[in-house]
């Protein structure tokens, strides 16, 4: 400041800066696909929020889709037996609301994963075949007296990993849909879908 014979006078000061609450602005589903055939309160995925609040905490609920779906706590459960045959996939809206109220909406396809054919192929052999658990969180077991080795490969046919052993490991991969490719003794060949959570 200066008076009017040009003397001064300086200070500085601090200005804090409050923080505001932002609505959230996203929301992830781990996971979009369930089998055909489900129980009743089979769970298809974990939700969580995105939100530059981090120290928020959230609650969610279905607008749309809740006749299908139900969510307790941040799952996202199947409220009813899904039949591939009758839709292979549906939508559920889902709305997340944090401590003061303020929301975010997304819409999720989840995808309905058809079991009639897990063995493609199906003959009197591929009734011997038996694979599980299916779905599996990481490790799967192929018993079949005939077993040689098993090839992995994703949906769009490029191939994750080959085995010897009739015990496979999946820990690594990303949630979703994966074939087996199983070859026998005798050069048998038979195609296992599966679904990894």
């Amino acid at each position: 400041t200066s008076d009017n014979d040009g003397l001064t006078f300086e200070k500085s000061f601090s200005i804090s800066v409050n923080n505001v609450n932002e609505a959230p602005n996203d929301i992830n589903l781990s996971a979009n696909t369930i089998l055909e055939n489900n129980s009743v309160g089979d769970l298809i995925g974990t939700l969580s929020t995105i939100d530059q609040d981090i120290a928020d905490t959230y609650t969610y609920s279905i607008t749309s889709g809740e006749d299908r779906f139900e969510i307790i706590g941040d799952q996202l459960l199947a409220k009813v037996a899904f039949d591939f045959e009758a839709s292979d996939t549906h939508e559920v809206v889902i709305v997340t609301s944090d401590n003061d109220g303020l929301t975010f909406e997304k819409a999720f396809d989840v995808v309905i994963i058809d079991i009639a054919d897990q063995i493609l192929g199906l003959n009197e052999i591929s009734k011997e075949i038996v694979v599980y658990p299916n779905p599996t969180k990481g490790y799967v077991t192929i018993s079949w007296n005939a077993y040689h080795s098993a090839s992995v490969v994703d949906i769009n046919g490029k191939l994750i990993n080959t085995f010897e052993s009739n015990i496979l490991d999946l820990t690594t991969l990303k949630n979703g849909v994966y074939y087996i490719n199983l070859k026998g003794l005798n050069d048998e060949q038979f195609v296992i879908r599966i679904l990894k959570e």
